[in-house]
């Protein structure tokens, strides 16, 4: 006799398969917020999310979000590989009031920022770096923060390396302006171009390795002003800072802050470091070096470069 009736494990097992195999295939790869958006969307852009979160659930790695409308999105957290782009024209802005902003947090991931607006209503840091192995932020606006415009501190990455950008922006008011260390034995590299740190309380930029680890940086064509300090280098473990094109202006503390040896080394050419607290100050040992080309004067204390590279 023919059986006609069905289990009903098996047919709930169909149901499974079936809802799972439609979620596994709703990711995008592109996915939109608006401030008209509902975070039960699809976050595709003629059916746009409200929060970044919901939309980076929803982006393949690789992917990108959009933002379609001027709006605050919330702080957020990535956990993958993605881009985030505010088109020109769109104001996108965080406002934490605990925490940090933006955290991300991924092994191996490769994550840009483009145009949003960041400020803190008593939050302490702007984006904090757990884990990644690139960060690219490109015209962002960052203030207010009681810890850290930007802090790159790598506490869940122990050996791998770790390269973050910072371009066209802004990071104000906060107590440190960028924050760079190395997780554990990795190397991390720091590129900052065109971007302007003013006003924070702390440092502008302080390069502190963790232990084993090692930061090499670049920071060109930006101007570092009104900061309590200006770079600070750790006088622990293994850093290289390039400084090229920049001006250290009314800094109350010093501008340029040696880590101590020719390991923890800040090589400058072509600025100008003018009318601060100090101008120049060594840990020790041949840690500020210049190619010859730098103005360095009226600074209540100019201090000295302790060599200079010939210019080949």
């Amino acid at each position: 006799m023919l059986q006609t009736n069905r289990s009903p494990f098996v047919f709930l097992a169909v149901c499974l398969i079936l809802v799972c195999s439609i979620a596994a295939n709703a990711q995008n790869n592109r996915s939109a917020v608006s401030l008209t958006g509902v975070d039960t969307a699809s976050c595709t852009v003629p059916d746009p999310c409200r929060t970044f979160d919901a939309a980076i659930f929803r982006t393949n790695p690789g992917g990108e979000i959009v933002v379609l409308s001027s709006a605050g999105y919330g702080p957020f957290t990535v956990n993958k590989s993605v881009s985030i782009i505010s088109p020109g024209g769109i104001h996108a802005a965080l406002a934490p009031t605990t925490g940090a902003a933006i955290t991300v947090d991924g092994s191996a991931i490769d994550v840009f920022l483009r145009n949003l607006w960041i400020n803190s209503l008593g939050a302490t840091d702007g984006i904090t770096i757990l884990n990644a192995r690139q960060l690219h932020i490109e015209n962002c606006t960052i203030t207010g923060f009681s810890n850290s415009g930007i802090n790159a501190v790598m506490s869940n990455d122990l050996f791998g390396s770790f390269w973050m950008s910072v371009v066209d922006s802004f990071l104000r008011l906060n107590a440190t302006g960028i924050a760079m260390s190395s997780g554990g034995l990795g190397i991390s590299r720091l590129t900052v171009d065109r971007t302007r740190v003013e006003n924070n309380s702390g440092n502008a930029i302080s390069i502190t390795p963790g232990a084993g680890g090692s930061v090499d940086g670049i920071i060109r064509e930006s101007l570092i002003t009104a900061n309590g300090a200006g770079i600070f280098v750790s006088t622990s473990n293994t850093s290289h800072t390039n400084v090229e094109g920049c001006a250290f202006v009314h800094n109350p503390g010093t501008a340029l802050q040696g880590g101590g040896t020719s390991t923890r080394v800040i090589r400058v050419s072509q600025s100008y470091i003018a009318n601060n607290g100090a101008g120049l100050a060594t840990g020790g040992g041949d840690d500020l070096q210049s190619f010859g080309d730098n103005r360095l004067t009226g600074n209540g204390s100019d201090g000295a470069f302790t060599s200079t590279i010939a210019l080949k």
